[in-house]
């Protein structure tokens, strides 16, 4: 197991969980439940891990929230999971309640004229097939194609969308394969603090 810091006692944080009356478990999925695919929609968690994740659901005492990049929508199928859990899409902009009702954050003035300029260069240069469209974000992904082809997309794109980013009030993150261009105004971090409040 790799600890996050040297500081972090194992022994004592194990102790302290197997006292809790409360346990908040907060995971990703694309790289840490699921292994990190060419194709978004085939991902699916490793071996075992969904058994796991149902089995901590059925714990009274312990809440699970999945919070991802992903929208809700393409999240669900790739899981496989029987019970109901918290999802936390878009990195916190949507949020699934386990009862099944999904929250949606407003955009911001602007950022959905910006979103709609972005998905417009990628398809005029021929990219509509590496973009992924959210709700509240756009996705290019270049991994499984060939290096030649992943680099000529980077150089078409990823200067033109830096720059309507800027002029959007968006952000442009990269990923391992891929670039969003996303708001700024909420992320995983945000989620999860709002999580703890709530615990």
């Amino acid at each position: 197991m790799k600890e996050l810091t040297e500081q972090l006692n194992l022994e004592l944080f194990w102790a302290r969980l197997r006292r809790s009356p409360q346990a908040l478990l907060l995971l990703d999925f694309d790289g840490t439940l699921a292994p990190f695919v060419a194709d978004p929609a085939q991902a699916r968690p490793y071996p075992g891990v969904a058994e796991l994740l149902e089995n901590l659901l059925a714990v009274d005492r312990s809440r699970l929230v999945i919070i991802s990049g992903r929208e809700i929508a393409s999240l669900i199928p790739c899981l496989q999971l029987d019970l109901p859990v918290e999802l936390w899409g878009c990195h916190g902009w949507q949020r699934k309640l386990p009862a099944g009702e999904i929250l949606q954050r407003s955009l911001p003035a602007g950022a959905a004229e910006g979103l709609a300029e972005a998905a417009g260069l990628a398809k005029k240069a021929g990219w509509q097939l590496q973009m992924e469209a959210k709700p509240v974000a756009l996705a290019l992904h270049w991994r499984g194609l060939a290096a030649a082809e992943a680099e000529r997309l980077q150089q078409q794109m990823v200067g033109p969308w830096r720059k309507l980013a800027a002029a959007a009030g968006l952000q442009l993150k990269e990923f391992a394969g891929g670039v969003e261009l996303r708001c700024a105004d909420f992320d995983k971090g945000a989620a999860v603090e709002q999580l703890l409040l709530e615990v």
